[in-house]
């Protein structure tokens, strides 16, 4: 069920996105860029060391406490990655699997017994996710890399998607159903979970996979790069405005008339 303490981390993370389309000049500076990014490596590993560690401590003599192959998982070390070496492949590859991940975690958790404020899990739970998510729009938006729309997102997020799945799905197979990694969480939204291994694998290599990407190739498509960087000179140039910086220069000239 819905608590306040989900309706507060919803919320937060709307305001946290939605701040990169609201202060470009500031996200645009030079030292907020390197702030931004160590902060986030530093929460980021905080919170995935947190996550295994504890694994580890509750099952030390279960394998799969020591390997995590969940989406969300991968995208956190994965953004880590990304803030250190921006480049564009891991953007083609991943930067699609970090929108829809974390965001549907976000709005749908998997375990609402957990959600309260004394709860640490609750802050590595939901601020995780949203930091993955913001770091490699932070980079999309900001100009890091050469990263945009194109038939080569497509095609490598894709590839990158399957290659994923077929490798999580063999793991799953081998260690049973201790291990069944990415498709309980997404069949068991259905309502499915009981459905053979076999059938949830093909479930969502078909079908929600395909949904899931469309949905983050629209999302990509239409919140385009605000800046760019100039290499030779290592500064940003203004693309465009955003939507907010619009309406807010329109209020203002009315405010002037």
């Amino acid at each position: 069920m819905i608590t306040f303490a989900h309706i507060i981390a919803v919320i937060i993370s709307f305001i946290v996105m939605a701040s990169l389309f609201m202060f470009t000049k500031f996200y645009a500076n030079k030292y907020v860029n390197i702030s931004i990014r160590v902060t986030s490596i530093i929460w980021l590993l905080i919170t995935q060391l947190y996550f295994i560690i504890n694994r580890i401590i509750d099952n030390p003599h279960d394998i799969n406490s020591y390997i995590y192959l969940e989406l969300c998982n991968m995208v956190g070390w994965s953004a880590i990655i990304i803030l250190i070496f921006p480049t564009k492949i891991q953007m083609d590859t991943f930067f699609p699997l970090a929108i829809i991940g974390p965001a549907l975690t976000i709005l749908i958790p998997k375990d609402w017994n957990s959600l309260v404020f004394s709860n640490f899990w609750y802050y590595q739970f939901y601020f995780g996710h949203l930091v993955g998510m913001y770091a490699y729009f932070y980079i999309y938006l900001y100009g890091q890399t050469k990263f945009k729309f194109s038939k080569q997102l497509i095609s490598r997020s894709v590839l990158t998607g399957t290659l994923i799945l077929s490798l999580v799905e063999v793991y799953n197979l081998t260690f049973g159903n201790n291990a069944n990694y990415i498709f309980k969480d997404i069949v068991g939204a259905i309502g499915q979970d009981q459905w053979p291994q076999g059938w949830q694998f093909l479930f969502v290599l078909c079908v929600a996979g395909p949904v899931f990407l469309t949905v983050s190739w629209t999302v990509i498509y239409f919140f385009k790069p605000i800046y760019e960087i100039n290499w030779k000179v290592r500064n940003q140039i203004k693309l465009r405005d955003t939507l907010w910086e619009k309406a807010f220069a329109k209020i203002n000239f009315y405010k002037i008339r």
